[in-house]
């Protein structure tokens, strides 16, 4: 499994339908926490409930594909265990990191840093802050556990060239 990590704002989703343009035979999935925004504002979730149901679904998805090179994602325990850590579930965040550790050698990681501002919707903060210790917690956790990565820079096109290296 390829996946895309960043902080929220950098561009993971707009390169993943390129991507698709490119490569018609690869399968994308852009994550799921848009659809599961929607749903926590109609049942009133919590935040915690909010991001268990979330590692959940993405560590099901995770497993479910876990071998396949096939597919390119912008969702994964890593970002769990970010996001846990971020909110200060730190419960959630060692079930993340527990299971990260179990899939860590079948995935292929690209990092995205920032390179502009992120501009508010519906589903995410416009916090330069914000989006910025995201950032520094995904590309730090990468280097701490000496994961290989490939770093994504430049426009959508120089993105694609890399990851198609």
């Amino acid at each position: 499994m390829n996946i895309l990590v960043g902080a929220h704002g950098v561009g993971k989703t707009t390169l993943l339908k390129r991507l698709k343009e490119v490569n018609p035979e690869i399968y994308i999935t852009d994550g799921f926490s848009r659809p599961l925004l929607k749903c926590k504002q109609k049942l009133n979730m919590t935040g915690y409930v909010f991001q268990s149901t979330l590692n959940e679904i993405t560590y099901w998805y995770s497993i479910e594909h876990l071998k396949d090179n096939n597919i390119y994602i912008t969702r994964s325990m890593l970002d769990a265990f970010v996001y846990s850590r971020y909110f200060n579930f730190n419960d959630l965040a060692e079930e993340s990191l527990r299971r990260l550790e179990e899939q860590m050698e079948f995935h292929q990681y690209f990092y995205i840093p920032i390179e502009f501002q992120v501009e508010e919707d519906e589903n995410r903060s416009a916090s330069t802050e914000y989006q910025e210790v995201i950032d520094y917690m995904m590309k730090g956790f990468l280097d701490r556990n000496q994961i290989k990565y490939t770093t994504l820079t430049g426009s959508v096109e120089d993105r694609i060239k890399l990851i198609n290296n």
